[in-house]
């Protein structure tokens, strides 16, 4: 049996599929409400519906994104409601063709766009509420999670919601009429309400016994990891992955020899060196004053005092540094006009501010990614043993 969503029904929504997000169906009754719940779709019972409409397409990388987003493009997105494997096949006898069924999912919402909505067709329906909270053992003084659900809930009309211009938090306090009906779990007996309190000993589910709905074909929890390949974090971990490879130097002198920017490198320091201890940058020697180098530098990294050095590292690596005007600059070995494995500096200082720090990548994207400067391999150029010539 499939359940059909054309674009127009979800209202151009991208959905997601994934083991954070699942989706799971349920049968209604001729008035409208629910009647059966059925098992979850798991991530390969989603297809796309083919052009035509005559066939359903699997789901692949390009529809199918690492974080669970489906990228149906305007297309009707097909669910099929089977057996989930491991499952409990007895979920979805309830369903039969031509049943009205619901679809609970989830969907993407770009950042940026706030908007609140009380609709009077959807606010006071019937939901089925569950609530986390933690339950208090009297005998341990123990704090247990607990899972408070109402199966079938009716949000009253009457509400308070109050805004004040002091910026503090505000409530929405609303009443819920509580209705007997049947839990996910027992299917039995309606309750008005359960409140169910885990043991710190039995933090894993019991599928022993088979009577209960979803138990059989179940061994424990983590079957539910079975059913889905994404995961709504992957992006996001892919992302500091990406932004947290750490470059380094491996080697660093002081560079003697060169012209740059109308000025001989040697004008720069006497005696100068630069060494590589571990992740700073030791100067030492004496750091010549050289003025109104307008040629170079403007602004307040126009300090009269520069340190020219040689850093060895991997072609593709990049080095980001923040000005002392403010901005960052990113260089790149193998593309400063030096060779492959060399980057050639020249560093702003002065009497105020005698160590500045390099954050190392692996690549210019990284570098790039890392808008906040916290990832990357942190070096610092430390010139606190060198001599600041006075000015003329």
């Amino acid at each position: 049996i499939v359940v059909k969503l054309s674009n127009e029904d979800r209202n151009g929504a991208t959905l997601v599929v994934s083991k954070e997000a699942p989706i799971y169906p349920m049968t209604l009754d001729s008035a409208g409400a629910q009647a059966e719940y059925l098992s979850a779709v798991t991530d390969a019972q989603v297809k796309l519906v083919s052009e035509d409409g005559a066939s359903l397409e699997d789901l692949n990388e390009k529809t199918h994104l690492p974080n669970g987003e489906i990228v149906a493009d305007g297309r009707t997105i097909a669910f099929v409601l089977a057996s989930d494997v491991p499952g409990d096949p007895r979920q979805d006898e309830p369903v039969k063709v031509g049943d009205t069924v619901r679809i609970d999912c989830y969907e993407v919402h770009t950042e940026g766009a706030y908007e609140m909505q009380i609709e009077a067709e959807t606010f006071a329906g019937y939901y089925y509420i569950e609530a986390s909270t933690l339950f208090r053992d009297e005998k341990t003084g123990n704090d247990l999670p607990a899972e408070f659900v109402i199966p079938r809930g009716k949000i009253q009309s009457n509400f308070t919601f109050t805004m004040a211009n002091s910026g503090d938090p505000s409530t929405f306090t609303f009443t819920i009429d509580c209705f007997p009906a049947f839990t996910k779990f027992n299917r039995k007996k309606k309750v008005m309400a359960v409140l169910q309190v885990l043991d710190q000993e039995a933090s894993e589910h019991n599928y022993r016994t088979k009577g209960v709905m979803g138990h059989e074909g179940r061994t424990e929890d983590a079957d539910v990891d079975k059913w889905y390949t994404k995961s709504i974090f992957e992006n996001e971990a892919a992302e500091d992955e990406g932004f947290n490879q750490a470059g380094s130097v491996e080697a660093a002198s002081a560079l003697s020899t060169g012209e740059f920017a109308g000025k001989q490198i040697s004008e720069l320091m006497a005696d100068g060196n630069a060494t590589l201890e571990g992740d700073t940058i030791k100067v030492t020697g004496t750091i010549n004053h050289v003025p109104d180098w307008d040629q170079a530098f403007t602004g307040a990294d126009q300090t009269d005092y520069y340190v020219p050095v040689s850093l060895t590292g991997t072609k593709g690596q990049a080095i980001k540094m923040t000005t002392l005007a403010g901005p960052a600059k990113i260089n790149v070995f193998g593309e400063t006009g030096d060779t492959d494995t060399t980057m050639n500096l020249i560093l702003a200082f002065s009497n105020e501010v005698k160590t500045r720090e390099m954050r190392v990548y692996e690549s210019k994207t990284a570098a790039e990614g890392d808008v906040e400067n916290t990832k990357g391999k942190v070096y610092t150029v430390n010139c606190e043993e060198a001599t600041f010539a006075p000015g003329v």
